[in-house]
Order: structure tokens, then C-alpha cells, then sequence
């Protein structure tokens, strides 16, 4: 399997068109945009209507240049979302872990290590990535190298990248406007 994939990914390399970093990615066209730059801080996902957060947690700046990686174990991630809530990160409180499917979303199928648009995501790393899906004693990741989607030990650490759901269209806040 080892030999398999080492030469798939050699194959790949030869292949590609767009190389950036230790990032191979086969050339052509990309999967179609369904990201977009909200703020330095945040990306959107109309679509599934998410926001993400663009830097993984312990890396910040326009192109998550400053600081250093956090790999927490899983209850350590739940003690940093709490944290980015008080805090009130990038100006919202209602941040979670992603489920593995919302994680999945960012991989990028035409890319390897990070399989992710370092565009929209610039300098995010080729890891592990927790999401909230739990048994008890595992809980599911998205591998970012390539893709992989797994279970691992909650003990273990790994990435964080925070999400929050967006409102639904046309909901307002107060009084109901159909009501007047």
C-alpha cells in the first residue's frame, strides 16, 4: 500500500502544473469556488452556509504567518472553542469543532500536501485536523496531507480549525416582520 501510494504521489508530481511549497497540485481546472474571503480573519461557504476560520488555531496574520501551530487533544479543542467565544473571535461567539463532513468540504481533490487552496487558506498545514464527531473514546479527523478522512484516540493531538454556522436568510432579529 506503502509503495502504492508513494508511487502515485511521484506520478502526480510529474504530472502537476502547479507546485507551491511542498504542495503538488494536478493542473487544469479546480473544483469549482465555493470558498471566498469574508476577512483576514474568516472564509465563506455560502453554500453549506458556514464561516471558517482561516488560520488554524495558534496561527494569525493576513497569510496565518505568526505564531505556531496548536495540537490539542480533543478536550483541550473544546476548551478552544470556548475560549474563541469568549473572546469573541473575529467578532462572533457561537464557534464549534466541524463536523468531519463540514471538514471534507476544504479538502482540495486536486491537491496534495496540504490537500486544501493555500489561497483561501494560505500557509495551513499538512495535519490532522479534529472534527466534532465522537464515539467516546475516538473522534474523527480530516487529514489535510491527503485528504483522509479517519478516526483517531481523543487523547492524541491534533489541529483545530473553528466554524460557525451563518444565520439563515432573512432572519432578523426582534420582532417578527411578518407580524406587523
Amino acid at each position: 500500500m506503502k509503495n502504492q501510494k508513494l508511487l502515485f504521489l511521484t506520478a502526480l508530481l510529474a504530472l502537476s502544473g502547479n507546485v507551491q511549497g511542498g504542495q503538488i497540485c494536478r493542473s487544469g481546472d479546480f473544483e469549482p469556488v465555493k470558498l471566498e474571503l469574508a476577512t483576514d480573519q474568516t472564509v465563506l461557504d455560502r453554500q453549506a452556509r458556514l464561516q471558517w476560520q482561516r488560520c488554524p488555531q495558534g496561527m494569525s496574520g493576513t497569510q496565518c504567518e505568526l505564531g505556531q501551530l496548536e495540537r490539542s487533544n480533543i478536550r483541550q479543542a473544546a476548551n478552544l472553542v470556548s475560549q474563541a467565544n469568549r473572546q469573541g473571535h473575529a467578532g462572533k461567539r457561537d464557534w464549534r469543532l466541524p463536523t468531519v463532513a463540514e471538514l471534507s468540504r476544504l479538502v482540495s481533490k486536486k491537491c496534495l500536501n496540504p490537500a486544501i487552496d493555500l489561497k483561501i487558506f494560505p500557509n495551513s498545514p499538512a495535519v490532522e485536523f479534529w472534527g466534532s464527531d465522537s464515539d467516546g473514546a475516538q473522534s474523527g479527523y480530516v487529514d489535510f496531507k491527503d485528504g483522509h478522512v479517519g478516526l483517531d484516540d481523543e487523547n492524541l493531538p491534533n489541529a483545530v480549525r473553528l466554524v460557525r454556522d451563518l444565520p439563515a436568510v432573512g432572519k432578523t432579529r426582534g420582532k417578527n416582520r411578518a407580524a406587523r
